[in-house]
């Protein structure tokens, strides 16, 4: 699907927003073709601010495409005590650095980025920090996608969703993804875990998501989010002092941000958690 809508002059402005290197992986076709300006909340390497940063700069800048500027300034200790305190200003810091990117550009918007999902509270914020800059920059309902990382089967749409965008690769295109998904050495288990339920030949798929119309994919079952789940196991075991849930950091983070953006306070959809 092209980028620029049919009998339009205007050009379209394409940004990748994810919460951690690695993400790109899971668009590496769409990547190749739109050449987007990738930006990266975290490094992916727990305290360390270097992490994965570099992996994936070299392979966002070999598929042709852009690396925004702040790339993955953040470590994943550095969010994860935001989120625990419910700080908003990194969240704010890196949705202005992104707008002052978009706003000096012409023509539309196009955004895409990670999805709510309930699996990592840094993928949903991440997520709420896109839906601010979408909301600042104007950007129309069907420029904003969501990638689905962890609720995702690349062989069809997740059932009941509605696909905005469906990106099909070329052979030659998914040997590339598969190489590079293979040479990112910092994610191999993650990959091979993957790759062992997943025929090549499904790779060539990748599917975007209506922003506007998802509600949390975990809301589906009316269960709690993974990171929930997660969380309070590892606090048993001793791991975590404390847990990150929804409803006592996720949701008022995101108003909080919403309120430091100078945006109205907009109630995030919720079932019964269990």
């Amino acid at each position: 699907m092209s980028l620029v809508p049919s009998g339009s002059c205007k050009s379209i402005t394409s940004a990748l927003i994810i919460a951690h290197p690695g993400h790109e992986l899971v668009c590496f076709g769409w990547l190749e073709a739109a050449q987007p300006t990738v930006f990266c909340l975290t490094s992916g390497g727990g305290s360390s601010k270097s992490g994965r940063r570099q992996r994936s700069i070299d392979l966002i800048e070999a598929c042709g495409a852009k690396v925004g500027d702040h790339f993955a300034e953040f470590s994943d200790a550095e969010i994860y005590e935001a989120m625990l305190a419910r700080d908003s200003t990194p969240f704010q810091s890196w949705a202005t650095k992104i707008l002052d990117h978009l706003l000096s550009s012409e023509g539309d918007i196009d955004l895409r980025g990670d999805m709510l999902e309930g699996y990592s509270p840094t993928h949903d914020m991440c997520r709420h920090v896109i839906d601010c800059i979408a909301e600042i920059a104007n950007v129309v309902p069907k420029h904003n996608h969501s990638l689905a990382l962890e609720n995702s089967h690349p062989a069809a749409p997740i059932p009941g969703f509605k696909v905005s965008h469906y990106h099909k690769l070329n052979e030659d295109v998914v040997q590339r993804k598969l190489n590079a998904a293979r040479n990112y050495n910092e994610l191999q288990g993650e990959v091979r875990e993957r790759l062992q339920s997943i025929l090549p030949a499904k790779l060539s798929r990748e599917y975007f998501y209506l922003t506007s119309e998802l509600p949390y994919v975990y809301l589906q079952s009316g269960c709690q989010p993974f990171y929930e789940k997660y969380g309070n196991r590892r606090a048993t075991e001793g791991k975590f002092d404390q847990v990150i849930t929804f409803l006592d950091h996720i949701e008022p983070l995101a108003s909080k941000l919403r309120e430091a953006m100078s945006l109205q306070r907009r109630p995030i959809p919720v079932c019964a958690l269990k």
